[in-house]
């Protein structure tokens, strides 16, 4: 059993200080009052900090990254919003597949971190998915059904 306002707290953080450096702001959404959900602590705090490690090397000095998570239905769902350059629809159905990188910009990495998560959210009984537009930004969200 683990708070997500728990999760959510250290995420955050874990993140404050690198965010501050690059001139990204990080926002948090999430109440102390959200319902106990059954996972791995630290898995879900590895997706998170995979999700957000990449929406900061996207993300531009003065823009934000917003994270957080609800309750939807049956499901929480987890969230991570950055103001990057979007990820190109014709991508967008590969992004969880493994050493998947964007051909719109390369960037450091072995690209495992997203398929890493797809299989972690999977092992949870969980979905991934995304929503992104060009020049507007992506956001990535996952859920954890409550049980």
């Amino acid at each position: 059993s683990v708070l997500p306002f728990e999760i959510l707290d250290n995420t955050y953080e874990m993140f404050e200080n690198i965010a501050m450096e690059r001139n990204v702001a990080l926002d948090v959404k999430g109440s102390p009052d959200l319902p106990v959900i059954q996972c791995d602590r630290e898995r879900i705090i590895q997706v998170f900090s995979n999700l957000i490690g990449n929406a900061l090397k996207f993300s531009a000095s003065g823009k934000k990254i917003i994270f957080g998570g609800e309750v939807r239905g049956s499901e929480f769902v987890f969230y991570v919003t950055d103001q990057g350059p979007g990820i190109p629809i014709n991508e967008q159905a590969f992004v969880f597949e493994r050493y998947w990188q964007t051909g719109t910009q390369k960037k450091a990495g072995a690209g495992l971190g997203l398929a890493i998560c797809k299989g972690i959210v999977t092992a949870h009984a969980g979905r991934i998915w995304l929503e992104s537009r060009a020049g507007v930004g992506t956001t990535f969200y996952f859920s954890i059904p409550m049980s």
